[in-house]
């Protein structure tokens, strides 16, 4: 970064309010209505927004093994999110010690991580719900009070009940549609489900009270029918008559709106999964300025709404966008290839430029 940058007049949409903003050695040194002009550069920002920066509530990044990966971090940071989900895996981490490990991630760096458990029911879980037991304490200590598992496996019902035991939020991803209706009649407590890809799921996972819903941008967007063929992503991306069907419902039904990134594997890839994240922010501007959607409303799906579902605070944070940008999206992160890329070639609005989190900032 630049010794100062000060974007002047930025305007907030939602309010209609402008501020001034200075950022200079990684820090806001300043953030005022009116802010003089620094030594460093000076930006107008009349044309420019703020907004809060994202909070990505499912993302998938392979932190156990490497830690952090600088990749990763930047996908995000273009992607307009200071804050992102990722899951811990029981299986990885039983062994080890699990509070170093956290505290290791949450590291003040930019974006913000936090770690939430998850269980593979597929993979060998026998002693799960004792671990989780006699660490219930130290899992709502460290953790936000939730746990992510997947619905095939011989374990599922047995971890789900671990759950529940424990005063965990169940996070579903229930592999099909009989699934779906197997959570909704047995489940002992409310969940929050994952992949609401289609106004027939989205009724009966309402069924359960207290229930929650997220769906991903790559099932809100048209995707033309070649390139929905060759991706390579669970659930996969529906046709438009089951997209229209999500669309009429998005608005009211769907609580949250995640990437479901996949961040580049170590070796070659292995599994389903899409790399997405530095797309965020555009394509919630994108589907806002489609459907004519109230930005306000979509932007909460992505921040407030999983900050108080997965009970974190959020604290104060700021992206600074220009939304008159547009851009033609091509292959990025290195070794993306087309089956991991749903908006190839597709047009989307607006470009991140800053971003900040409790004082933490920087050009993007």
């Amino acid at each position: 970064m630049p010794q100062s940058v000060t974007f002047h007049d930025l305007q907030d949409p939602f309010t209609g309010e402008r501020t001034s903003l200075r950022l200079a050695g990684g820090e806001v040194a300043e953030r005022a209505p009116s802010v003089a002009a620094g030594q460093g550069a000076d930006v107008d920002g009349s044309e420019l927004w703020i907004l809060p920066a994202l909070y990505d509530a499912d993302a998938h990044l392979p932190l156990v093994s490497p830690g952090r990966r600088r990749a990763d971090e930047w996908a995000a940071l273009h992607g307009g999110t200071a804050r992102v989900n990722v899951a811990l895996q029981w299986q990885e981490i039983r062994d080890l010690d699990v509070e170093a490990l956290v505290r290791e991630l949450a590291t003040p760096v930019l974006p913000r991580i936090t770690p939430i458990l998850s269980v593979h029911s597929d993979q060998d879980s026998t002693g799960f719900g004792d671990w989780l037991a006699a660490n219930a304490d130290l899992v709502r200590t460290l953790l936000p009070p939730v746990c992510k598992l997947y619905s095939y496996g011989d374990g599922f019902w047995d971890n789900l009940d671990a759950v529940f035991a424990a005063g965990l939020l169940p996070i579903i991803y229930c592999k099909d549609f009989s699934d779906v209706e197997a959570v909704v009649a047995r489940a002992s407590g409310p969940v929050h489900f994952r992949h609401a890809v289609s106004e027939q799921l989205v009724k009966t996972m309402r069924q359960l009270p207290g229930a929650t819903l997220q769906t991903s941008p790559h099932f809100l967007l048209p995707l033309e029918p070649e390139q929905r063929a060759q991706l390579y992503v669970l659930p996969p991306v529906p046709d438009d008559d089951v997209r229209q069907g999500l669309l009429d419902r998005f608005l009211d039904e769907i609580d949250l709106v995640v990437t479901d990134h996949n961040g580049p594997p170590l070796e070659d890839p292995t599994g389903p999964g899409l790399q997405v994240a530095q797309d965020f922010l555009s394509t919630l501007l994108t589907a806002s300025d489609r459907y004519g959607w109230p930005l306000d409303q979509v932007w909460a799906k992505a921040t407030s709404a999983p900050a108080a579902r997965f009970g974190v605070e959020l604290g104060e944070t700021f992206v600074v966008v220009d939304p008159a940008a547009r851009r033609e999206v091509g292959l990025w992160p290195p070794r993306q290839t087309v089956d991991r890329a749903p908006y190839l070639g597709i047009t989307l609005l607006g470009r991140v430029l800053a971003i900040g989190s409790d004082g933490a900032a920087t050009l993007v």
